[in-house]
């Protein structure tokens, strides 16, 4: 496990200054996690590791202009049982 400072954070995930911005920042966070998760909740995404099992979205990190994310997806160790 690699623990990264923010001096080490690559540069869309320094933190920006305004508390205004940190708002913004989390909001669309937030939104782009909804999103992502009805999308793997949809079955839009066919990825063989993820089939069967119970997906989360734990965090998105977004840049501080808001072009880039970072989408933290994590699987549940427990398969889904299939019929």
């Amino acid at each position: 496990m690699t623990i990264l400072r923010d001096d080490d954070a690559p540069p869309h995930h320094k933190k920006s200054s305004s508390p205004a911005a940190r708002s913004a920042n989390c909001g669309r966070a937030k939104s782009v996690r909804h999103a992502i998760a009805e999308i793997l909740l949809n079955g839009s995404v066919h990825d063989s590791e993820l089939e069967g099992h119970i997906i989360s979205v734990p965090e998105v990190r977004m840049s501080p202009d808001l072009k880039l994310a970072t989408i933290y997806v994590m699987r549940s160790a427990a398969a889904i049982p299939t019929r």
